[in-house]
């Protein structure tokens, strides 16, 4: 008797034999086999039009979003695929072949994902699970802050809600990577006692305003920029 194929899928070689072809099973090898179909087909193609424009590559994020290739770094425990750190970054770099802009971008998300589902408090994984997972949201990131050191990080305060349950968060940051264009972003905010809160989620959409650095296109491809939040709510 023998056994049923495997379900997965052979990614192709890599910048020639540095990266040999490689086998990856189950829902992963799926999702990567889909990503590299629209990495070669829609964002490689289409990369130099948006370096002479400019801008969020919401079009090429889009097509990304189809592939479910936001779920592949959650954990199996919340619905995701759990890949490892290392099968991310053959990904990650796969992308950056085709379009560095949206390597740098998903790369964010990729982080946060593996993130947040560590230090988060339990009630907040369940139902951002379901939203990477059903609704394909992709995170960005606002967490630098102006100052002369790495941890000068006491602009973004978080005061209790006084409407009951959550905080409301004001403060600006910087190298928002992501944020502009981002469904949700996570933003790091200190109590007035100095004390850490670690990067909680909100909606992107009308609650963070973000604006984008004309100083390098690098930084326009990226949706890099100051984003500001003015007493918005956070979990």
């Amino acid at each position: 008797m023998t056994s049923a194929p495997a379900e997965g899928h052979d990614l192709p070689p890599l910048l020639r034999d540095l990266f040999p072809t490689r086998w990856v099973a189950g829902r992963a090898g799926d999702v990567l086999q889909r990503v590299q179909h629209v990495l070669d087909t829609e964002i490689a193609p289409t990369a130099a039009q948006r370096d002479r424009t400019g801008g969020y590559p919401h079009q090429a994020i889009a097509a990304l979003k189809r592939t479910g290739v936001l779920a592949l770094a959650l954990p199996r425990a919340w619905g995701g695929m759990g890949i490892s750190q290392e099968l991310s970054l053959e990904l990650m770099l796969r992308m950056a072949v085709a379009d560095p802009a949206v390597a740098q971008i998903y790369k964010v998300h990729d982080d946060l994902v593996r993130e947040i589902f560590v230090y988060s408090p339990p009630d907040l994984r369940g139902p951002l699970a379901r939203r990477i997972v059903d609704e394909h949201v992709i995170l960005g990131m606002a967490v630098a802050e102006n100052g002369r050191t790495a941890d000068s990080f006491l602009q973004t305060l978080a005061r209790p809600d006084p409407a009951g349950g959550g905080y409301l968060v004001s403060g600006r940051k910087i190298y928002a990577t992501g944020a502009s264009g981002a469904d949700l972003v996570a933003i790091s905010s200190f109590n007035r006692y100095g004390q850490a809160r670690a990067a909680t989620c909100v909606r992107a959409c009308g609650w963070i305003w973000s604006r984008v650095m004309r100083r390098a296109s690098s930084f326009i491809m990226t949706g890099t920029g100051w984003a500001s939040a003015r007493r918005i709510q956070a979990p």
